[in-house]
């Protein structure tokens, strides 16, 4: 049966109304999705954006058909089915909105500034600061609502009478300590390389400026997290200057250890410092899900650690090619020294509060 005229026009206007606010919610969406592509997502990433691309194509795609349609259906039954088609449409482009927003949330806030695009390391620490800015209000906002950070949280349980509190924060150390350890055994081989292709000064510098650049990671003062990334500097600062017997006659690419290791641990660090110490947690959570919480950080630095270790191997290989025997021999030494200082280091984390030693 045909509908009546105003029945008609109604409904026409419906459709139309709905198709206006698919086309709103497209373009919303699109101006994000543009924004995902521009930025520097590493390749993990790029996966993620590409999924989102293609689901962000395929309604851009309908909603042209329904741009175009001129000639609306004259049943009642045939209006339904298309309204119903565009309303599960807007639902998809809802949902989708909302992934690019986890997306942004996820990843974007770890986008530091790429280390090897500055003129110097103290330009970059600049640059850092600036970046740290939205975590610092993240931390701001937290603390404005009596939020907790799972250190904090952590450090409770740990005071706590009851037994199986007590196995939680045991286990949850562990994860800490553990990701400490693997991001600071990638951490310090960089620094050996290039200490066997420089002069002590010039790598002194180096460690110097880089330990500023890990101050600025701290989403809220004196963190205990970038505290010990830099004592772990240190160690290597002194383990350089106590052996100056190093012959400086190989080649390393400084450049491409900036780009493939330094930057991405730069972000791990950001990663562990605010999982651990950004006030964001509301109430103390149950034991299975911080301990679930814990599998998941090991599932995900993992993943990250392992990329960056890969490309470490590669560099350190290359790097030993060209090195001198005996050069090679004190940087393994020096490794594996330092290898067992940054499990004492880490194994000894102390999670009570520190006295500001700025």
């Amino acid at each position: 049966m045909e509908m009546e005229n105003n029945d008609l026009q109604r409904t026409e206007g419906e459709i139309l109304t709905m198709i206006s606010e698919l086309r709103s919610l497209n373009l919303v969406t699109g101006h994000k999705v543009n924004k995902l592509i521009c930025s520097n997502t590493e390749s993990s990433e790029k996966e993620a954006v590409r999924a989102i691309l293609i689901e962000a194509d395929k309604l851009r795609k309908a909603q042209e058909y329904f741009d175009g349609l001129r000639n609306f259906p004259e049943s009642e039954e045939e209006s339904e089915d298309l309204k119903a088609k565009i309303k599960e449409l807007k639902t998809e482009a809802r949902d989708l909105e909302k992934r690019v927003d986890e997306f942004e949330e996820k990843f974007l806030k770890y986008n530091v500034p790429r280390l090897h695009e500055s003129e110097s390391w103290k330009e970059y620490a600049e640059s850092l600061k600036e970046f740290m800015k939205i975590w610092k209000e993240e931390a701001k906002k937290g603390r404005e609502k009596g939020e907790k950070s799972l250190i904090e949280w952590l450090r409770l349980l740990d005071q706590s009478e009851n037994q199986e509190r007590k196995t939680t924060f045991k286990a949850m150390r562990l994860v800490v300590v553990d990701l400490g350890i693997q991001i600071s055994d990638h951490l310090a081989l960089p620094f050996l390389l290039m200490s066997a292709s420089i002069t002590m000064e010039e790598i002194r510098r180096y460690l110097d400026e880089f330990a500023t650049i890990l101050g600025c990671l701290c989403v809220e003062e004196n963190s205990i997290i970038t505290n010990t990334f830099i004592s772990i500097l240190k160690d290597v600062d002194q383990l350089i200057v106590a052996r100056n017997d190093i012959q400086h006659l190989n080649r390393v690419n400084h450049k491409l250890i900036e780009r493939d290791i330094l930057y991405p641990i730069i972000r791990e660090v950001l990663r562990l410092e605010v999982a651990f110490c950004c006030p964001d947690l509301p109430m103390m959570l149950t034991k299975d899900v911080f301990l679930a919480m814990g599998d998941h950080l090991r599932r995900v630095f993992d993943k990250n650690l392992n990329r960056i270790g890969l490309k470490l191997n590669r560099l350190a290989t290359e790097a030993s090619r060209s090195m001198r025997i005996e050069n090679e021999g004190n940087v393994n030494a020096d490794k594996q020294f330092l290898d067992s200082k940054i499990r004492v280091t880490w194994k000894k984390l102390d999670l009570k509060p520190q006295a500001d030693s700025h």
